[in-house]
């Protein structure tokens, strides 16, 4: 969907997806599409900042001795709420950093479409890996202008996300 007039792509043209409505091209960098208007200043910062930091983070291997009940955040909500976090057969994941959760979530659901959005063009690494599987997509855009049909998801999964932005409640 088209963050500028809520249009849907019209087709896609090579280097990016046209928006029907107003013939807006966005570009589509390394298999992700970049569907964002311009950030805030504030906006700007964060994309830069988080972008930096998914860049440079590399998964540490697990040390010895440290004995935890999961082997990761995912593991630790689904002890924690005692049911499953996937409910349906279409979800987002609202600020997926590294798209590692994402990844996760999409091996343990083969059958769920999963979308994994986040403001960072870092986003394009998560996408890059080899290991994502087919239900898996992953779209560069802003949780407060979201480039996603309304209804179209049955969850939404958000982890650590909201409160970095400048509406949180909005975010929601």
């Amino acid at each position: 969907v088209c963050p500028a007039c809520g249009g849907s792509p019209a087709g896609d043209e090579g280097a990016g997806l046209r928006c029907a409505p107003r013939a807006r091209l966005s570009p589509v960098c390394d298999q992700v599409p970049e569907l964002l208007l311009a950030p805030s200043r504030a906006e700007q910062k964060t994309k830069e900042l988080y972008a930096d930091i998914w860049d440079k983070h590399e998964p540490s291997p697990r040390q010895g001795g440290y004995r935890a009940p999961a082997t990761s955040h995912i593991e630790l909500l689904l002890l924690a709420a005692n049911s499953e976090l996937v409910q349906g057969s279409a979800g987002i994941d609202a600020g997926c950093g590294n798209g590692r959760g994402t990844l996760a979530l999409a091996r343990r659901h083969a059958g769920v479409r999963f979308i994994g959005i986040d403001l960072a063009a870092s986003i394009r690494r998560a996408a890059a890996q080899a290991e994502n599987p087919p239900n898996l997509r992953y779209v560069q855009g802003n949780l407060l202008e979201l480039p996603l049909a309304r209804h179209a998801f049955d969850f939404v999964y958000s982890f650590g996300v909201l409160h970095h932005t400048r509406d949180p409640r909005a975010a929601f």
